[in-house]
């Protein structure tokens, strides 16, 4: 998915939200919204806008929503519900680890090969269009320091703070099915507005390089 509209999508999950306060949020002209609006909702991903009411007399403000559609593809919020099969886990097990790691080789065998052949990029489509399946709503873009992997939802709203487990999981799932080196530069847990991390090439690919 377009990473501007991969960006909608997960401000849009939060709640509904108007041209304006998307506009802010993500430092784009009112135009640029809703361009991106109007193709979500030709995919069926987003509501016809709503009449918000205003506590002042003023032109009418509209608000949009994701669609029955795309909530019934994003996760369930089963927050609590997780977080005591999580602690049963650590209480049974003594720790998490190993049961979180063997989930990661479960879901890396399933992402699209992490070729050292393969150029970055392709990799890094295939990795955003696989998390996306996941419910992550993944989009990566260019930066100056490198390639910026970018996870617009969490499946463990609601989790990650009390189990910095599934963290540290994402983090070598995503250096899985990347095939790189991966550094977190944005944690929604701690207030930023997404997960980030920053893409480098494999050790041994910069080694076989040189």
């Amino acid at each position: 998915m377009h990473e501007t509209r991969a960006q909608i999508v997960g401000l849009l999950r939060q709640s509904a939200r108007t041209v304006p306060e998307l506009k802010n949020l993500l430092g784009i002209s009112a135009m640029t919204v809703r361009h991106h609006l109007q193709f979500l909702q030709r995919e069926g991903l987003v509501r016809a806008p709503q009449t918000v009411r205003r506590a002042a007399p003023g032109r009418p403000r509209f608000a949009y929503q994701l669609s029955p559609k795309a909530a019934a593809n994003s996760p369930k919020e089963f927050a609590a519900l997780a977080g005591h099969l999580i602690d049963a886990i650590k209480s049974a097990a003594g720790s998490a680890e190993k049961v979180f790691s063997e989930l990661v080789n479960k879901l890396s065998a399933e992402s699209p090969c992490a070729a050292q052949t393969a150029t970055i990029e392709s990799r890094l489509d295939g990795a955003a269009t696989f998390l996306s399946t996941k419910g992550y709503v993944a989009s990566w873009e260019q930066s100056a320091a490198g390639p910026l992997l970018h996870t617009n939802n969490c499946p463990y709203d609601g989790l990650a703070g009390q189990h910095p487990e599934l963290c540290k999981m994402d983090l070598e799932l995503i250096t899985r099915v990347t095939g790189a080196d991966v550094k977190r530069v944005c944690h929604a847990p701690q207030g930023d507005a997404t997960c980030s991390y920053l893409i480098m090439p494999a050790i041994g690919a910069v080694q076989a390089a040189g």
